[in-house]
């Protein structure tokens, strides 16, 4: 995991829709802030809107309560038209995340309904049990 001072590198970055033969999208911040990720096979999301990510997640990573999200913590989220959305936590109430129409951004944590907040994951204690990172 990358350390949170350089988390500022990635703001302004473009959508971009895949890499590599799996979704990028909205999973940029997720893949730019735990690097250690991107290249495991299984921590790569499929490009396919049939693919659950709240239970991708739910299969990969720890789930932690929302009020216990601490940095580098991943928040999978449902938007409206029943799409998924990914942001990482910051900390400080602030998330990273990256859409179509904005590029990669910092937002307060509010301006997501706590409703459409599906999950909370954490990825360093996996880091941790998997010698990865």
């Amino acid at each position: 995991m990358i350390p949170r001072e350089n988390v500022k590198d990635y703001i302004g970055l473009p959508f971009v829709q895949e890499k590599d033969g799996y979704a990028w999208g909205c999973l940029a911040p997720f893949y730019q802030i735990h690097p250690e990720f991107e290249h495991i096979e299984a921590y790569r999301y499929p490009v396919s809107e049939d693919v659950n990510m709240l239970k991708h997640f739910k299969s990969h990573f720890k789930e932690v309560d929302l009020e216990d999200a601490v940095y580098g913590d991943i928040l999978v989220i449902k938007l409206p038209m029943n799409q998924w959305h990914l942001a990482v936590y910051l900390g400080d109430g602030r998330l990273m995340h990256c859409t179509l129409h904005i590029d990669t951004e910092i937002t307060r944590l509010e301006n997501f309904s706590h409703g459409r907040i599906k999950g909370v994951f954490r990825c360093h204690t996996f880091q941790q049990q998997h010698g990865v990172g």
